[in-house]
């Protein structure tokens, strides 16, 4: 009654709160959301039921005054409502001067943090700056103490970036080229991208690099171009995003040596063959195929999952295309003269997910030193006799029961490290595995 008949400007302000509150609230809940994979298939959805409590809200506010209005005309309703709500004369004197003492601190609070911010603006103006120049003349003046990404964002100057500035990646490194005695020397996080990159000297992490005094710099990698899509239907962003996934290569064994005993044709029909059979292995156990690799297959596990449920669907692809061998062998052994063997490495580790390529030729794909290392347990295959290593940070991962065959270091093929691996024969020899049909690798 008080807000929509007695002092309707109060009512007015008392909803101009509520939205001021709902959008502050909404764009809140957007940037906190912003980032994570299942929020914008969701947007639809949340802005419709944001949009629904905000007017609702509004539309019960009005009911119930155009409500109190029709109660007021009845002289019983109106006195009981008066004698009820009515403040003694001490008390309603102490009401309003609290409110006036509130609103009054309230309006001294933001001036004075205006005033505070007045006098820090006019401190700033009084400090050095340092300005870094980047190719084509762009000039940007920052305060000592903010990294060369930060201020080529806030210059709006193009620069290459995927780890989001954490030091993650060397995607936007940049060569000193002037005023490098300006640049501290790099801590721990940069140091070991650098060495890593064997950098050259003056090539420093723009996300890391905080100069001192002026600089000029020059990116050494092209910003990209802007994504057609957010998100791939691969479930990797298409500007790239870090996961941990499963990778799983597999190649034919000799097939050099059968491609030259058949002509072209029998070839690209019996390897398309060899596909369709590992491709439908893979997507029947939740893989997405990479490429196809001249006889090889690379695929991806656990892309928009978890490094366990990941781990678990690449073993079980696995598996399944063992099973699938056996079977276009015997479907096709006329054709083939001698049953095809192939090799599979599995690791398992945080990479880069994303849709990469050029224009037409674009798919969804994995960077990183895990690829590498499943590439090689695979090719390591040919060294044991076997048919499928992995890892045991994969074993691990899944659950796997392998007490009856142990992990045992495995060498890689062009690098002095060996990783801890499971050997098997025969991947159909795979023990169970947890929360998978041993038959097909599909979830109970």
């Amino acid at each position: 009654m008080a807000l929509w008949h007695l002092d309707p400007i109060q009512g007015l302000q008392q909803a101009f709160v509520a939205i001021l509150a709902w959008t502050h609230g909404c764009i809140g809940i957007h940037l906190w959301l912003r980032l994570k994979k299942w929020y914008q298939p969701c947007i639809p959805s949340l802005y419709t039921a944001a949009l629904l409590t905000v007017i609702l809200s509004l539309v019960g506010f009005v009911n119930g005054g155009q409500e109190v209005v029709t109660l007021w005309g009845d002289p019983v309703w109106r006195s009981a409502y008066l004698l009820n709500t009515q403040l003694p004369p001490d008390a309603a004197a102490w009401v309003y001067e609290t409110r006036d003492v509130a609103w009054n601190g309230m309006v001294g609070a933001v001036a004075l943090i205006g005033v505070v911010r007045g006098v820090h603006l006019l401190v700033e103006r009084q400090r050095k700056r340092i300005t870094i120049t980047y190719p084509e003349g762009e000039k940007a003046t920052v305060l000592p103490g903010i990294t060369v990404l930060e201020t080529s964002r806030r210059a709006g100057v193009s620069h290459a970036s995927i780890c989001g500035g954490r030091g993650r990646c060397s995607t936007c490194r940049v060569k000193v080229l002037e005023g490098l005695e300006n640049c501290p020397e790099p801590e721990e996080i940069e140091a070991r991208v650098l060495r890593r990159l064997s950098a050259a000297p003056g090539v420093r992490l723009a996300c890391q690099l905080r100069p001192t005094g002026d600089v000029r710099v020059y990116p050494l990698l092209p910003a990209p171009a802007p994504s057609h899509a957010p998100y791939t239907s691969g479930g990797g962003a298409a500007r790239g995003a870090e996961e941990c996934i499963a990778i799983l290569f597999a190649d034919i064994r000799g097939f050099t040596e059968f491609s030259r005993q058949k002509l072209p044709y029998d070839v690209v029909f019996l390897i398309n063959q060899y596909f369709r059979y590992m491709g439908e292995a893979v997507e029947k156990n939740g893989g997405i195929l990479d490429k196809f690799i001249g006889d090889g297959v690379m695929a991806l596990f656990g892309v928009g999952s978890t490094p366990e449920e990941g781990a678990r669907q690449a073993l079980s692809a696995a598996r399944a295309m063992s099973v699938a061998l056996e079977e276009m062998n015997e479907t096709l052994r006329a054709e083939l003269g001698q049953p095809l063997r192939i090799g599979i490495g599995i690791e398992i580790g945080d990479v880069v997910v994303g849709e990469m390529g050029y224009r037409n030729v674009m798919s969804v794909t994995a960077i990183g030193a895990p690829v590498n290392v499943a590439s090689r347990l695979e090719d390591a295959n040919k060294e044991h006799g076997s048919q499928l290593i992995f890892s045991e940070a994969v074993a691990e991962a899944a659950g796997l029961d392998m007490s009856i065959s142990p992990s045992r270091p495995v060498s890689i093929r062009g690098d002095a490290r060996t990783v801890q691996a499971h050997v098997l024969n025969d991947a159909r020899a795979l023990p169970p595995i947890p929360g998978q049909n041993s038959s097909d690798g599909k979830k109970k």
